[in-house]
């Protein structure tokens, strides 16, 4: 909201010790340099940049695959670019729930599974992030 003048402002919206820290020139509404987010005055808290890049996450595409991708749209259409099937509409992202119930087993080329290399998908997540994932791909299969 903006007012033409200071005393617009301090008769409309506060009360003050005859310096009005709203605005520096008239119709200028200058922000407080503490922000609060109710009439408590408790600070807001910070805010992500623009830039600062989204989760990795897993989402289930169909009975077979899982995808590691940081949004549904993302997982949809990388999915879609890589296997040509585009009948996507019970995908889903994974709950925390299914992220420690699921598990990933590494397997052989002869599709066996290697000893000790069980875990949840929660950790197989976090050791893809760890290693520097940059781009959607496919997280797990139950056929190969």
């Amino acid at each position: 909201m903006s007012y033409g003048s200071k005393e617009q402002c301090c008769e409309r919206d506060h009360n003050h010790d005859g310096n009005c820290d709203i605005h520096s020139a008239p119709g200028v509404l200058r922000l407080n340099k503490q922000r609060t987010n109710d009439l408590v005055g408790d600070p807001l808290p910070e805010t992500p940049s623009m830039t600062t890049p989204l989760a990795w996450r897993v989402f289930h595409m169909n009975d077979i695959d899982w995808w590691l991708a940081r949004t549904l749209d993302e997982a949809k259409s990388d999915y879609t670019r890589q296997t040509g099937d585009e009948d996507l509409d019970d995908a889903y992202e994974l709950t925390d729930e299914e992220l420690d119930r699921l598990h990933f087993v590494d397997t052989d080329e002869r599709e066996r599974p290697v000893t000790k290399s069980r875990r949840t998908f929660r950790e197989e997540l976090a050791q893809r992030v760890a290693s520097g994932v940059n781009e959607p791909e496919l997280f797990a299969c139950t056929e190969y």
